[in-house]
């Protein structure tokens, strides 16, 4: 066992509630934005913080979906490539929140491409209300 994860469960103990949070599905779907026209050029593949994993086909890339939340993300544009490895928590925190707030709505994750590809950023959003997930790691590479 990691020695991080170690470390976890001797100030945290066994984190049951969080596995369980870990399975709840919410209805949701990125939204990209790009600094010039551009747009995803390929299906998605994603892993959940459940463990789930998938391929995403590029017709369903705008479509709610009821999902676990995610983890990682790999998204292939027309001329660069992104990898985005959320925060576990981080992202959970996020969507209680904005869920708490409003019930039974449509969650969108916001990803906003930099200039020239610099970077991604992604906030969650829903009904004007807003949460940056500043704790996202992001990889971008020219295809």
């Amino acid at each position: 066992m990691a020695q991080e994860t170690q470390e976890y469960i001797k100030k945290k103990g066994v984190p049951v509630n969080l596995w369980k949070e870990f399975r709840t599905r919410y209805n949701y779907r990125f939204n990209i934005h790009f600094y010039k026209a551009d747009k995803e050029s390929f299906e998605r593949e994603s892993e959940y913080v459940n463990g789930e994993k998938e391929i995403i086909r590029i017709e369903d890339l705008n479509n709610y979906q009821n999902k676990a939340l995610p983890s990682y993300c790999r998204f292939w544009f027309c001329q660069y490539n992104a990898e985005a490895e959320f925060d576990d928590e981080e992202v959970l925190n996020a969507f209680k929140k904005i869920s708490k707030n409003h019930p039974d709505k449509n969650i969108e994750i916001e990803a906003k491409v930099a200039f020239m590809y610099k970077t991604t950023t992604f906030t969650v959003k829903c009904e004007g209300d807003e949460i940056p997930l500043e704790k996202t790691v992001v990889r971008m590479w020219k295809n």
